[in-house]
């Protein structure tokens, strides 16, 4: 309306204006003109006689104009993107907001031909067409969690105590969840007490938050208590120490980055025995994901996704927060009642609201903030004004970045780009939302708020996307008081909204908010909380054919972008508990390049599974002749399965009350896999099923131990079967079988390569005649055989 109001009175002044000088002219021109020398006469009578002629066009130009004006300014009222809010305002900046925003509302566009064509294709979108409302792949809720595993107790270490930690965590919320979560982790490996983390005040964030202002003290402590001591304080005669005059002071220059428990023992273990005391200052991510035990791993896992609940004043706002997004409230999940605890929705008493179904929404984690735009080096679009501006910034913010880019090669703004090493823009947000099908009506909740470039960078989103809403919109004034100056309280009102959302929508995987969001969505979403991760990467080089690229192409290939990335993968080699919970344990599974029923999920999780850890196996693969999987498999190659396994014992005869102990437990694929075994054979057991928690106490973390009780397992049953002859536990066994057994000690050794000629027959071979063949491929290989030399050359 600003806009409008300029327009319509520079106009009218100039039409006053023009007025009044022509009425002076008449008056003073055509009373006096004949005082006038005969030239300035002559001049001024036919001007006069001019403006006579003309005054009629003139005012209808004029009047012309003014009505353009008015109708542009009208029509920019109309289509002016405006934020669906109570305040109908964009959230009040801090100073780092304005950076790169002139206060005007021009466009800040990259992509303006792409733009065009997406708010063409949103218009034409009858409803919402977006297949990304749900999780792409149906076993997305098939697999194992990183806490799921059986808990043994430690009653008798958590009685014998090395000493105390005490960690100050660095950061903000989520850097400080992670390092909390580091340090119980931490305390498990060197049998300490954990002192309750406390957290550092920081120039930053400016937040003066403790742990027991964001999460529950009490909960923290009880969830735990099986694993950790967690005091807390320290003991009165430990208060008064001074951490660094006795060296019990640890920075983080003092540890490595992601450093391994070894380092710990190390370096941390013999201060802790000295002094009853280790005080971790500034500590932050400081423990590495690999390789790391597995019980350490389940603790860190069950700390981030079991014991840290946020405080009931930041579960009450938050669960006020989704129900004004939703407008409705809809059915409760697991992600409700794990971050809003029982402050979690319920029915409204409104009789008429009950009918109705609660709006959809996604959140949305732009990371645009102004030092994350300046410490990319990247350009975007502003021209020579937002290189200087960010020139500045980084000289006053990241003068070790500056002295590192003296000395070292520049990069093109070109090469940063298509290497994915640049933030995306709101705009580029925009697009690949619009790509999927998202419809312009679709409410998108933006955490963080805190964009570079301010309004003018937002409205290539918001001209798109008008429904776009904060927590200032729609939380009072009066509701956010309690959260004034507090960034990290504010910042769990966000985790909360994003992590409840139909759909989350990230656009940075470095973020620690992204990951540990998307990794609450996984670990509680139950295959229903899908997570949009486009590759920056990948998204650049689609981008980079803007000015050439249909609408339908870029769609197509957007769409394919974020399907891959929606694939069900486990957790890969020294990657983040904290963004992916699924537990890997398929090593075999995954070096023998075989299928095994999982159709594409499958296939694309191995193929990662083997990036991450078999390196020189890809290399090898991409210099050789590819292996079809039904060659791999006819050749005896692929290792057998479950189901394999329970075919072959049925084959034999072998009675459904059968009692199988089944050695080591860890498979690929978890419970849905062992269902073909466990429903032939519901007599399954292990060496935890067996023995007590506080029998298996003094083998924990001690794996080659554990083995050792399977090997006695093994040899002693009656009937072991060996399911890969190349397996170091089945050689072993079987000759230790062989060599004691005196003939009474039957082994089970089917062949591979026999056994697959077999199944390949699946569709037509009887019942009668597979127990036949097995039986006759297992009685060839009880033969005893005497080993052979190894032939000489």
């Amino acid at each position: 309306m600003g806009k409008q109001g300029f327009k319509q009175s520079d106009h009218d002044s100039s039409l006053e204006s023009f007025r009044y000088q022509f009425k002076y002219q008449k008056t003073v021109h055509g009373s006096d003109h004949k005082k006038l020398g005969s030239f300035k006469g002559g001049y001024v009578g036919k001007r006069h006689s001019w403006l006579q002629k003309h005054f009629s066009s003139i005012v209808f130009t004029f009047a012309l104009m003014g009505f353009l004006f008015l109708l542009d300014s009208i029509m920019g009222s109309i289509f002016e993107p405006s934020v669906v809010t109570q305040s109908h305002s964009m959230p009040e900046k801090n100073s780092s907001d304005t950076l790169g925003d002139d206060g005007s509302k021009n466009v800040v566009q990259m992509y303006g031909r792409l733009a065009s064509m997406a708010s063409s294709a949103l218009r034409e979108l009858k409803q919402d067409e977006s297949k990304f409302w749900k999780e792409s792949y149906r076993q997305a809720s098939v697999w194992s969690p990183c806490a799921d595993r059986k808990d043994l107790p430690r009653a008798e270490n958590l009685q014998r105590n090395n000493g105390y930690i005490m960690v100050s965590a660095n950061g903000g919320l989520n850097q400080q969840r992670v390092a909390v979560c580091n340090a119980v982790a931490v305390a498990l490996l060197l049998n300490a007490t954990l002192v309750i983390p406390r957290f550092l005040f920081s120039n930053v964030w400016k937040d003066p938050s403790q742990f027991g202002d964001i999460y529950q003290e009490d909960f923290f402590i009880k969830t735990l208590k099986d694993d950790i001591n967690i005091v807390k304080d320290l003991p009165p005669h430990l208060q008064s120490l001074d951490f660094r005059e006795i060296g019990s002071l640890v920075t983080d220059a003092d540890i490595s980055k992601e450093a391994t428990p070894a380092e710990y023992i190390e370096k941390i273990l013999p201060i802790l025995l000295k002094n009853g005391v280790v005080h971790f200052l500034g500590y932050g991510n400081r423990l590495g994901f690999d390789p790391l035990p597995s019980d350490l791993q389940r603790l860190r896992c069950k700390c981030n996704y079991h014991a840290l609940k946020f405080v009931p004043k930041i579960q009450e706002t938050g669960s006020l927060l989704i129900r004004r997004i939703r407008k409705y409230d809809g059915p409760r999940t697991k992600l409700d009642k794990q971050l809003l605890g029982n402050f979690i929705t319920g029915p409204q008493s409104n009789g008429t609201d009950m009918d109705r179904s609660p709006v959809n929404y996604i959140a949305l984690h732009l990371r645009f903030e102004v030092d994350m735009v300046a410490y990319s080096l990247c350009e975007f679009g502003g021209g020579q004004v937002e290189k200087t501006e960010l020139e500045v910034y980084r000289e006053d913010h990241f003068p070790l970045l500056m002295q590192r880019l003296k000395k070292s090669k520049p990069i093109s703004a070109e090469e940063l780009r298509s290497s994915g090493r640049c933030p995306l823009t709101p705009e580029e947000a925009a697009l690949v939302l619009s790509a999927l099908g998202f419809t312009s009506d679709t409410y998108i909740y933006l955490a963080g708020s805190q964009i570079y470039g301010g309004e003018s960078r937002m409205l290539p989103l918001t001209n798109l996307y008008p429904r776009l809403i904060t927590k200032e919109d729609l939380l009072t004034p009066n509701e956010l008081a309690p959260f004034k100056n507090f960034s990290s309280q504010l910042a769990a009102l966000d985790f909360i909204a994003c992590a409840t959302a139909d759909v989350f929508a990230l656009t940075d995987s470095g973020s620690q908010l992204s990951s540990l969001v998307s990794g609450f969505r996984t670990y509680y979403g139950g295959g229903r909380a899908p997570t949009l991760r486009p590759s920056k990467m990948r998204l650049a080089e689609i981008l980079s054919e803007n000015h050439t690229i249909s609408w339908k192409d870029f769609e197509a290939r957007v769409t394919n972008m974020i399907t891959e990335a929606q694939t069900v993968r486990l957790r890969g080699w020294g990657r983040s508990i904290y963004k992916q919970p699924r537990c890997h344990e398929f090593d075999m599974v995954a070096y023998s390049l075989c299928e095994f029923g999982g159709g594409q999920v499958e296939k694309t999780e191995l193929e990662v599974y083997r990036e991450d850890h078999f390196p020189l196996l890809m290399q090898r693969l991409k210099k050789s002749k590819p292996i079809s999987a039904e060659e791999l498999r006819s050749s005896g190659r692929c290792p057998l399965t479950p189901e394999e396994a329970a075919l072959v014992l049925s084959a034999l005869g072998f009675t459904s009350d059968t009692y199988i102990y089944l050695a080591g437990s860890q498979i690929y694929g978890g419970e849905s896999r062992m269902l073909p075994l466990t429903n032939l054979y519901p007599r399954l057991i292990t060496k935890e099923d067996l023995l007590t928690p506080n029998e298996l106490a003094p083998f924990k973390n001690f794996s080659s131990q554990l083995a050792a009780l399977d090997f006695i397992a093994c040899a002693t049953a009656d009937v072991f079967a060996l399911t890969d002859s190349g397996s170091q536990l089945s050689s072993l066994v079987s000759g230790f079988r062989t060599y004691y057994g005196g003939g009474r000690a039957p082994t089970l050794r089917p062949s591979k390569m026999r056994l697959a000629e077999i199944l390949s027959e699946n569709h037509t071979i009887s019942w009668k005649d597979f127990e036949a063949r097995v039986t006759n491929m297992i009685t060839e290989a009880q033969t005893v055989p005497v080993r052979t030399f190894l032939p000489t050359f």
